[in-house]
Formats: C-alpha cells, sequence, structure tokens
C-alpha cells in the first residue's frame, strides 16, 4: 500500500495548480481552467472586430449555413468556464436536448478556443466516443453590444464527467494500493471506448493536448466522450516557438518531453495523457502516472496486465507503446463477467384503480380489508395534477435481496372519460432497474412529471387529431418518457456494486381514454400480452406480427459473430449459467443490446425495440398485461400466453388480484427462466364500452 506524499496532497487540494512550477514566473499559467498560451498564437492579444460585432478570425464562423432559430435554450445553465456559459438547450423540431455554449470575443484567447473547437469538429464528424458539434453559428447584434457571441451546439451529456464517475467509484481515500486496480466492466468499457475515441482523432489529424478527465464527458448510458479541442492542434505545426510553454494540466501532460525538454507536441503526447486518465479510472483521483512507474519498478510480483500497459504508456516518449497496443491488451480483457446474486420472486400488479402491491404482503394479507388501505399509504406514492387532466399517478418498488438492485413500476391513473374525442391517456409501465435505490427515486418524482407535461404540451394538437395520427404522436411522447427515465437513472443512482450494471428492461403500454387504443413498446425481455379482440394499426421492430395474443420478446442469437460484435461494441457480455445464458450490458441496453445497429449506442438512450400501435373491439372486455423476463423461460411463449389469459378472465378488481396471488403460486415452483429471482407482473383491465 503507498501513500501519497503530503506535498503532492497539498498541491491536488490547491484551488490554483501550477502546470510548471518549475518555470520562470515570466510563462507560469495562472489558473488551471483558463488555457493561457496557444503555441501558434501571435503575441499581440488586440482584436480587430468589424463594423457588424465579428472578428476577423471568425469569418468562416459567419458564413455557417445552420439555422440558429432552430435552437432555443431552456434557462439551466450547466456550467461556466473562462469564456463563457454552457446552458441547455432544445431542438425545437425534434425536442432533442442538446447543451449550447456561449463563446464572446472579450479575449484573443476566446476568438481562438471557438475557432479551435468549430475547425476541430469539422475534421472530426462523428464518431460515438467524440463529443458531436450539431451546429455553430453567431448570435446576433444585441443592442448596446459592440461584439456578437459564437453560438456553439453540442450533444448533450447527461452521465456529467470521468472526474465525476472517478470520484463515486473510489471516494476521496488519500491511499492508493498499485498492487489492486478496479477494473470493473464499466471501467473498461470506459477504457476501451477512450481508445476509441482518441484513435479516431489521430485519424483525422488531430492532437488534442489537453485529455483530462474533466474534459471527458459521459452520456446518460456511461458512453465516454472526448470534448474540449480549444488547444487542440488542428491542421498546424506541431513546432513550438521560442519561449512558449507546453499546454494542458501539469498532471496529465509529458513533463519529461514537454516542458524539461522542450519537444515539439506528437501524438504520443495524447498516449501519456490518456495513460494519466486511465491511472485515476482505476485507482482513484489522487493517483498518478510517476507514483505507478516506481511501484512497477519496485514490485517484484508479476503485475496485471492493465497495469503493464499503463506502464508502456506512461514510458519515456521514444519507448511509448501505441495506442493499437493498448487496444488490443484491453480487447482481450473485456470479458469479465461477473455472477448475479439471486433475488426473491416479486411480483406487483397495477390494476385500473391504481393499488400497488408487493408478493410478501400479498401472501400474508390477500383477504384482509385493511390491506387495501394500507396499500396506499406503504407501497404507493402518488401526486396529483391540478389541471384540467385531473391525472394521478401511482408508482410502486419492489426491493430484492442485493441493496443494489431494484425494481420500479409507473401506472397513470386518469379518469376513464369513454367517449369521442377524450384526450387524457392512461400510463402503464414496467421498468426493471439494476443499479439501485434511487431508480425508484426517480419514477416516484421524475417520471410522473415527465409523463405530465407530454399529456399537457400534446392535449391541443390531439383534439383536431382522429386516428392513426394520435397514436404517433402518443408514441412520441412516450419515448421521451423513457429517455427522460433514462437520464435521472444516472444522475439518482449509487454505484456501491458494480457486480450487475445491466440496464433498464421494459414494457409500456399507453392506453387511450376511449379504451380502444393501445400503444405497446418493449425493451429486452419483458412480455407485453393484449388479451381480447385487438387489430394492428401499425408495427415497428422484430416483434411477432400476429396482434392476437401478442408476446413481444427478444433472444440473443450468441452464436451469431455478427450479434456478438454488437453486443462487444456496446460493452456487453455473455454470462453462461446451469439455465441458458444472459446478456448483460449497460444501462440503456440490456437484452435488447443484440439488434440495434452499432450506431444505436451513441448515447446508450432506452430505443422503443418494439412498438405497435393496437385498437381494440370496444363490445369485448380486454386486458394489457405486463411481465418481466424473470416470470418465464426465455424460449416458451405458451406460460405467458396461459398467464395473461387467466388474467383476462377477472371481472372486477378482487377477482385480478385473486388471480395474480395464485400466478405466484405457480412462479414460486421453479418454473422461471435464468433470472427466475426477478418476476414481477403488471395488469390493466380493460371493461367492455
Amino acid at each position: 500500500m503507498l501513500k501519497m506524499p503530503v506535498w503532492q496532497i497539498f498541491l491536488h487540494l490547491l484551488p490554483v495548480q501550477l502546470w510548471a512550477f518549475h518555470l520562470p514566473p515570466s510563462v507560469r499559467p495562472r489558473r488551471q481552467l483558463v488555457p493561457v498560451r496557444y503555441s501558434s498564437m501571435p503575441h499581440e492579444t488586440e482584436l480587430h472586430i468589424s463594423a457588424d460585432g465579428v472578428p476577423s478570425e471568425w469569418a468562416d464562423i459567419a458564413q455557417s449555413k445552420h439555422d440558429p432559430h432552430l435552437w432555443e435554450e431552456d434557462g439551466v445553465v450547466l456550467g461556466k468556464g473562462a469564456f463563457g456559459i454552457v446552458a441547455r438547450g432544445i431542438n425545437k423540431e425534434t425536442g432533442e436536448l442538446v447543451a449550447i455554449k456561449r463563446i464572446a470575443p472579450t479575449h484573443k484567447l476566446a476568438v481562438a478556443t471557438a475557432k479551435n473547437e468549430v475547425e476541430a469538429a469539422t475534421h472530426l464528424g462523428e464518431h460515438p466516443n467524440v463529443v458531436q458539434m450539431k451546429a455553430y453559428f453567431l448570435a446576433p447584434l444585441e443592442q448596446g453590444k459592440g461584439t456578437r457571441e459564437v453560438i456553439l451546439v453540442y450533444r448533450l451529456a447527461l452521465g456529467g464527467d470521468l472526474q465525476q464517475w472517478i470520484n463515486q467509484q473510489h471516494g476521496n481515500a488519500f491511499d492508493v494500493n498499485y498492487a489492486q486496480p478496479k477494473l470493473t466492466d464499466e471501467a473498461l468499457r470506459i477504457m476501451r471506448q477512450l481508445v476509441s475515441g482518441l484513435q479516431h482523432i489521430h485519424d483525422r489529424g488531430i492532437q488534442h493536448r489537453d485529455l483530462k478527465p474533466a474534459n471527458i464527458l459521459l452520456s446518460a448510458g456511461c458512453t465516454a466522450l472526448i470534448a474540449d479541442f480549444g488547444i487542440a492542434l488542428v491542421n498546424r505545426s506541431s513546432a513550438r516557438e521560442q519561449g512558449h510553454a507546453a499546454l494542458g494540466d501539469f498532471y496529465f501532460i509529458d513533463v519529461d518531453s514537454l516542458v524539461t525538454k522542450e519537444l515539439p507536441y506528437t501524438r504520443d503526447d495524447d498516449v501519456y495523457s490518456l495513460g494519466e486518465v486511465f491511472v485515476r479510472i482505476l485507482f482513484g483521483r489522487y493517483a498518478t502516472g510517476g507514483d505507478l512507474r516506481r511501484f512497477a519498478e519496485e514490485s517484484s510480483s508479476e503485475l496485471p496486465p492493465v497495469v503493464r500497459i499503463l506502464e508502456q504508456m506512461l514510458t519515456s516518449r521514444d519507448r511509448r507503446c501505441p495506442l493499437s497496443l493498448v487496444q488490443e491488451v484491453l480487447d482481450e480483457l473485456r470479458f469479465q463477467p461477473k455472477p448475479s446474486e439471486p433475488r426473491p420472486i416479486v411480483f406487483s400488479i397495477f390494476l385500473g384503480i391504481g393499488a400497488v402491491m408487493t408478493a410478501r404482503v400479498l401472501m400474508e394479507h390477500l383477504r384482509k380489508k385493511k390491506f387495501r388501505k394500507q396499500d396506499m399509504s406503504v407501497f404507493s406514492k402518488r401526486s396529483n395534477l391540478k389541471s384540467s387532466l385531473q391525472a394521478t399517478f401511482c408508482v410502486g418498488q419492489t426491493q430484492g435481496r442485493r441493496p443494489s438492485l431494484q425494481d420500479y413500476y409507473c401506472h397513470a391513473r386518469i379518469a376513464w372519460n369513454v367517449h369521442k374525442g377524450a384526450r387524457s391517456w392512461r400510463l402503464l409501465g414496467m421498468f426493471d432497474g439494476h443499479g439501485g435505490k434511487d431508480c425508484a427515486k426517480f419514477a416516484a418524482q421524475s417520471l410522473p412529471h415527465e409523463v405530465r407535461r407530454m399529456l399537457r404540451e400534446t392535449e391541443a394538437e390531439a383534439a383536431g387529431l382522429e386516428g392513426l395520427p394520435l397514436w404517433r404522436l402518443a408514441s412520441r411522447g412516450l419515448q421521451k418518457a423513457l429517455e427522460s427515465l433514462d437520464r435521472l437513472y444516472i444522475k439518482f443512482r449509487q454505484k456501491k456494486n458494480n457486480m450487475d450494471l445491466c440496464g433498464t428492461t421494459a414494457s409500456v403500454a399507453l392506453l387511450s381514454p376511449d379504451g380502444c387504443h393501445a400503444v405497446v413498446s418493449n425493451i429486452g425481455d419483458s412480455r407485453t400480452g393484449l388479451v381480447g379482440e385487438w387489430e394492428k394499426l401499425e408495427h415497428t421492430g422484430i416483434g411477432p406480427e400476429s396482434p392476437s395474443g401478442l408476446f413481444m420478446t427478444h433472444a440473443h442469437r450468441v452464436s451469431d459473430p455478427v450479434e456478438m460484435a454488437r453486443i462487444d461494441a456496446a460493452g456487453g457480455f455473455v454470462e453462461y449459467g446451469g439455465s441458458g445464458h444472459r446478456v448483460n450490458g449497460v444501462l440503456g441496453v440490456s437484452r435488447a443490446i443484440g439488434y440495434c445497429g452499432i450506431k444505436d449506442y451513441a448515447d446508450l438512450v432506452p430505443a422503443l425495440s418494439d412498438n405497435m400501435i393496437m385498437e381494440r373491439d370496444g363490445t369485448k372486455a380486454g386486458l394489457v398485461g405486463l411481465a418481466s423476463d424473470g416470470l418465464f423461460r426465455t424460449c416458451s411463449e405458451e406460460e405467458a400466453e396461459t398467464v395473461f389469459r387467466r388474467l383476462a378472465h377477472a371481472d372486477c378488481y378482487e377477482s385480478l388480484e385473486q388471480l395474480v396471488s395464485e400466478e405466484l403460486d405457480i412462479a414460486g415452483g421453479g418454473e422461471a427462466a435464468n433470472n427466475k429471482d426477478n418476476a414481477s407482473i403488471l395488469a390493466c383491465l380493460l371493461p367492455p364500452l
């Protein structure tokens, strides 16, 4: 166990970091977050502003063809930098959330930074591990101001930055044990993604020069995105003019080459910086590459492969390993599945009146009237919307054996206005969240708000629509609700257990207020059962074409090399057990991982793998049932069909409750699938009209 020297701890805690503390004072940068020198920048700082408020260096930006009216800030400030602010915004046509950076030409460095960002984005194009610039343009000249701001629109990374991730994983402990790297599946996936992103950057002829955790963003699904190209070398000489200091953060640059020897920049400098980033990923914020090299030199035992490759990334420039070798070593480590501990079988049911029950309480209090009263206060969270919708949302949650696993459910109880023209929808959703108790916290606090907002926004539009366009509109709203679920899942979850971080398996139904239409959607291995007389209006995805007894599901073709390549590209792995195999992945992909293109993993936001719009014969009773993969064998649809049809025989609340209890006894007999300890079922009766 190595301990960090006191002087090094002191430097880490300084609000002002010295990049090159042994340099003469005249060339010392003042603050870490402000890039103070560009190797190819003239010494003069005078700006040449045109009559319309545009610096001469921004002439190309002024010619941008991007539509400035397409983007709008929503008032949420994401961060502030030396030259401007970053705010959250929205694409007014698609509803996509973005990050909008404003840079004012207050300084020569600000002008150069904006120009560099645009040039880098133009050369880089799209890559799943490089932050994407969606648009750039000049803001209108405001009255009373003599200059115009540059507006840079980026893909929004909702998972924070890598520094926050490192702090969550390792805490603030000063002690660093270099003999035991914390190589979790998620850490390995992030490292592989960073190598892929940096390789793409180098292939486009660009040197980043400022790789560090604060400049690496994480998407909602924890996909790494290399960002901040403000001091990158884009089609410029790597030579350094006399007297110009090295750029970057002192703790992440090759001090020997760039500071002591004052060598020109090369792509190997990025490899070194990436090695320092990897050290923090594996050992924490107070680990350094120098300490790791000393440990490796003094160690008499065999070093883990990941430590050996780090040592080669951090060695002197003439002996430094290429990125291709780093990628090869990390690829060899990619399949390290961790077994999942079993959870008790848990059932939850949603009824038309919004009751939420767990199996244990059901079995003990099934026939006691007081249970129904307790259920509303103990197992349900609800919020009343004071608007014309009169919607009430119930959220239930069930907890398994492990504190880091939790299922959560939502149900919108809306006054069942069975008449033509009613515009209130009913949401029935089951989300199998592997990641923490705060998943349910989100479901209780945020998901209902998102759905209510969707209903409010679309109410006026839906008033004049009939037929299929209305259901398409509802489907888009449901998609937004699921995306919001994924974003806040990351924000709230506590990463205390990395054993199982496969993502959200969801089965969702959006039911029309007239009781005749449903938008049913599937992610992963959940089952959606429609019992009754239904007609298919539209179908997208890979689910069955026949609407009769619909059971949408996914099964991985692990013997298919193409599908395995897709699974690997998303950071997934196959876990084999006594009753078959299971594909574990990352948030938002889970078991739908094999049926999407690789580009779909760019953000890992849940996509509706299956989406069907159905119409019911309202003269007959019907049922919409949702069940998780844990209740049934993956290869068997007959068992699911039997359960759903039995539930459809219920004619009221009490009889449906009784049938669910009986199905609990059946499933408890061990007929469940490889994930048998993670079972749940939801149902909603649709009475004849």
